[in-house]
């Protein structure tokens, strides 16, 4: 449902690493021995954007189509073109 929320300083992708997901890990810290950090997509790249004082407690991760999607990363070319207007009438 976060696309349906109106946009605040809150919901910043930072904010949900920084407060959200460090909150999360923190309890889970607290009740297990070990934690294991799962994540897809958005979830994979939060681990990047979480302080290093959680970070050093996760005893392993396990990231899930967590690539970079930031468009200007790409090439722009006929077969990007081509996959963004496939991906476009294909949602």
């Amino acid at each position: 449902g976060t696309h349906e929320r109106k946009a605040t300083e809150w919901t910043l992708v930072e904010h949900w690493a920084r407060r959200d997901c460090a909150g999360v890990l923190t309890h889970c810290f607290d009740k297990y021995d070990q934690v294991v950090h799962l994540g897809h997509s958005l979830g994979g790249n939060l681990l990047a954007l979480l302080p290093p004082s959680i970070n050093q407690q996760i005893s392993r991760a396990l990231l899930i189509s967590a690539t970079n999607s930031y468009l200007m990363y790409h090439k722009w070319n006929r077969r990007f073109i081509a996959t963004c207007l496939t991906l476009h009438v294909l949602r």
